[in-house]
């Protein structure tokens, strides 16, 4: 008896094994994961995609509300040349608040 479950457990565990590796995902022993480099094969040569260079948020707008000051930034990804010189500026989804009391002498 004891031997049928420890077979039907090595036969699930070597299921549960096949499994994991056909979803692409790393199996329990563990090989190692290959990264993608963002490296593209087209006609023989490899392009290589640069990702962004940075990211930064800009003020985009300042409001009362409350007494309080609300100050909205929105995140952009910068993109740079081998200079150093922004070549584009691409806006992403993120967006900060940052809420600020207004001082006393600011509400006469």
């Amino acid at each position: 008896m004891k031997q049928s479950v420890s077979v039907i457990v090595a036969v699930l565990l070597i299921i549960f094994a096949a499994l994991l590796e056909k979803q692409g995902l790393p199996s329990i022993g563990g090989s190692p994961v290959m990264q993608d480099d963002g490296a593209k094969e087209t006609s023989g040569q490899v392009e290589q995609h640069t990702p962004y260079s940075e990211l930064t948020y800009v003020l985009e707008e300042r409001i009362e509300v409350d007494g309080n000051i609300v100050e909205t930034y929105r995140e952009y990804e910068l993109y740079e040349d081998k200079n150093g010189h922004i070549r584009k500026r691409v806006p992403t989804e993120n967006l900060q608040y940052m809420t600020y009391k207004k001082n006393l002498a600011d509400r006469q």
